[in-house]
Formats: structure tokens, C-alpha cells, sequence
């Protein structure tokens, strides 16, 4: 499917009034260009909102598994925010914050930090003895992500964005399924294994994916969003490949470029997460690949995304759209001012309340 043939969802007001203002916009952002402003996801959290993880218990790993708590925190997300501007209500689940449900699909062990809650998976020193992973529709994070994308359309309708569970790509997940130093190691030793482990934990990732559209195709859902806060009409993701940082452009054109492809052309929408300044190297190879249209910048927290004017201007020549964080509204102004409007998507973080945001949102319109 086309992106041309794709319906608008008609969403209801009940949790966000401006749908059809934020749809023009987000879309124009697509196609790189704008309206009268950048793109402005800021959602706010509404005056006097209690605190939801206080009185929870924080056991991660039943959490993530938990339909009555991943019922209960999307209900709360949705009733305490404001979602203006073009932030967007919007619920999925979230295995492993996000990281590891490939590679509990590939079947690796995903471990969780008591305190955090950050989770991984335990190496597996014999992975290339073992037969290639086959997929598990049983397996369960799939299955729950497959049950609660029936649970949210029941619960939520069309009151906002019904979600899936976004992934981490299939390279990256594999250097932690051999250790990275150990499949630095094997790109030389045994390209071919790597190659084929890789292909297979493509295949699984599209198999999941796939899997995520068929359950939302009974509801004639399409639509998606994903941690960087963008949206769109149908299949999207943030595509990624951190273990790319440690790849020079020419392996990275061997072990990655096949596989975005890949993946790229399987979805309607689809962007780069590009993870910090070591990934900078591989820029045109991926604003190359046909079906990515927006770079998402991330780097040190503490970096200001002003610190990269010169890379945003280029990857908008390079013809792709940009989302990045900025932390005030003096930065956004200025980041804007210099980047231009057109394709361009800020998260602005320190926004207090929402007369600060339609002041943000005047003085952009009046650049």
C-alpha cells in the first residue's frame, strides 16, 4: 500500500480538539516543507496532575506484561496531558522500554535494573551453534503487544493514535546477543554469519511488524507514533541502528544499508534515528535510501541541539525533514531562525503551561 491511498483516522476531540490543524501540519513536515510554523510537539502535563508511579509498585519486568497496569498508566497519560499544538494522544506498549522484544523473539534472556528498570539481554556465547530463530506468534511480549493492540481499540477507539511496540533494529540487536566487542569482531572473522543471523532477525522484526498491522486491520487502523513523538496516517517507525557508531561507512554499507532498505520500503513512513555524532559518517548513505524522509537527532543530553546547525542544514539539503530537542523556547525561536521552517520538527521540553506555548507558537509563526 501507497501512502497515497492511506484514510486520515478520524479521530475524536476527546482527548486533543486540533486534529485537523496537527494532521496538515505533521504531513506538510513528511513532504519537508511546513505551513506558517516548524512542527511543535510539547506535550504539557495538566495543573495538579498526582504523581501516577507514587503509589505503584515498580516491579519492571511484570509491569511490561501487566494489561490492567499498561490499561491503567495509558488512561492516565491520556486524561493528564494536554495535547496541543501537534503533540499527540496516543497508546502501545512499551517491552522493555522499547528495546529488547526482537530479541525475545530471537529467544535471549531480557534482564531488567531493579532500581531503573533498564533492561538488556544476557549474551549468548554459543549463538552461532544454535539453529536461526524461527517466528513465535506465542512468544510473550509479542502475544501481549498483539492482545493490548486489541484491548486499546476496544478501550480508546478512535480517542487517539492506537500504537504498537517500536524495536530496536536487528544489527544492534544481535551485538548484544553476542557481546559488541565480540561481534566487532566477527564482521571480520565471520561476515557471512553475521550476515546471516542479521537477515534472519530482519525477517523476524518485519514478521512483528506485520503482526502489529494485521491486528489493527480489523478497526481499519493504519496509523502510528513512536518514542521520538512523530506520527503519521500509516506504518511508521524510527529506524536505527546504534551499533552503527561503531562502523565505518564502508561496512556499514555492507552489515546495515541491505537491511534498511529492507525495512524502509516494508513501511508507509519511516525515519532515522541518528545516535549521536559517531553515526554522522553514514548520513548519505541513509538520506539515500528512498523511503526515509526525517533524520531524529539525539545526542548527549547536555549537548544543545544549536551546537548542530551545520548538520541540520544539511541533512535538509539532502532532501529529508528534521526532528530534534530543544529545551526552551528562545532556543527553538533562534534554532528556526537559523535552519528555516520547512521541514523542520522541534520538542521543546521546557515549556511550562499553555499560554508559554501559544506565545512559542506566535513568535515562530511571525519568523
Amino acid at each position: 500500500m501507497t501512502t497515497t491511498t492511506l484514510q486520515r483516522p478520524q479521530w475524536t476531540n476527546r482527548y486533543k480538539s486540533n486534529w485537523d490543524d496537527a494532521y496538515q501540519r505533521i504531513m506538510a513536515w513528511w513532504e519537508g516543507a511546513c505551513l506558517d510554523r516548524p512542527v511543535v510537539i510539547a506535550p504539557l502535563a495538566k495543573p495538579g496532575a498526582p504523581d501516577f508511579h507514587a503509589s505503584k509498585s515498580l516491579d519492571w519486568a511484570q509491569r511490561d506484561l501487566d494489561a490492567s497496569y499498561q490499561l491503567e498508566a495509558s488512561r492516565y497519560h491520556l486524561e493528564h496531558t494536554l495535547f496541543e499544538a501537534e503533540a499527540a494522544p496516543a497508546v502501545g506498549t512499551g517491552y522493555a522500554s522499547l528495546l529488547w522484544m526482537l530479541g525475545a523473539m530471537a529467544g535471549a534472556q531480557v534482564r531488567y535494573t531493579p532500581d531503573t528498570g533498564t533492561a538488556w539481554v544476557e549474551p549468548i556465547p554459543d549463538l552461532y551453534e544454535r539453529p536461526l530463530p524461527q517466528f513465535d506468534p506465542a512468544c510473550p511480549p509479542y502475544a501481549f503487544a498483539i492482545s493490548m493492540i486489541h484491548r486499546y481499540a476496544h478501550e480508546f477507539g478512535y480517542d487517539c493514535i492506537l500504537g504498537a511496540n517500536a524495536m530496536v533494529d536487528p544489527l544492534t540487536t544481535l551485538s548484544m546477543m553476542r557481546g559488541p566487542e565480540q561481534l566487532c569482531i566477527d564482521l571480520v572473522d565471520k561476515p557471512e554469519t553475521v550476515q546471516r543471523w542479521s537477515g534472519r532477525l530482519g525477517e523476524l522484526f518485519l514478521q512483528i511488524v506485520a503482526g502489529w498491522r494485521a491486528a489493527r486491520a480489523p478497526y481499519g487502523r493504519r496509523e502510528e507514533t513512536n518514542w521520538t513523538g512523530m506520527w503519521a496516517p500509516g506504518d511508521m517507525d524510527a529506524l536505527q541502528c546504534d551499533f552503527s557508531a561503531m562502523l565505518s561507512p564502508a561496512m556499514f554499507a555492507q552489515f546495515v544499508l541491505p537491511e534498511l532498505e529492507r525495512e524502509a520500503a516494508f513501511f508507509d513512513y519511516a525515519l532515522w534515528h541518528l545516535d549521536g555524532p559517531e553515526e554522522i559518517c553514514h548520513l548519505e548513505l541513509i538520506t539515500g535510501v528512498r523511503k526515509i524522509r526525517a533524520i531524529q537527532w539525539a545526542d548527549n543530553p547536555y549537548a544543545p541541539s544549536m551546537n548542530y546547525i551545520d548538520l541540520f542544514k544539511r541533512i535538509r539539503k539532502l532532501g529529508c525533514s528534521v526532528i530534534c530537542s530543544v529545551r526552551t523556547p528562545q532556543e527553538a525561536i533562534e534554532l528556526t531562525r537559523q535552519v528555516g521552517k520547512d521541514g523542520l520538527a522541534l520538542c521543546i521540553s521546557g515549556i511550562r503551561d499553555q499560554a508559554e506555548l501559544e506565545r512559542t507558537l506566535l513568535a515562530l509563526k511571525r519568523l
